[in-house]
């Protein structure tokens, strides 16, 4: 997947955050096996996804800290407001495979 080159400037339009997941909802209505999740950002509050993360459990995504994109207009989702997009890599399966930060780190820090 190669995509066009950016400058420094394009990267800064995209605010990323460090948060936490505290609530996990199924989401039967979605297209794909989904989650409505409900992410706390710290002082700058909770906001919700929808997110395709099915290979974890509810209970393995509770209190799991996740980066995420949260400078994106909200998406409607089968009736549902999407608010931010949580941030993964794939695995050999397909499979989304979480981001987060390898030690503490402050919620709602930046990513940089």
């Amino acid at each position: 997947m190669n995509k066009d080159q950016i400058v420094y400037d394009d990267f800064a339009k995209i605010e990323m955050r460090l948060g936490k997941i505290v609530e996990v909802k199924d989401f039967p209505r979605a297209r794909n096996p989904s989650y409505k999740v409900c992410v706390d950002f710290g002082e700058l509050g909770q906001r919700w996804s929808s997110a395709q993360i099915k290979n974890y459990s509810e209970e393995e995504l509770m209190g799991r800290k996740v980066v995420c994109v949260v400078n994106m207009p909200p998406r409607n989702i089968a009736g549902f407001k999407s608010e931010i997009l949580i941030m993964g890599v794939p695995n050999d399966a397909g499979e989304t495979i979480l981001l987060q930060p390898s030690g503490d780190a402050v919620l709602g820090g930046g990513v940089f």
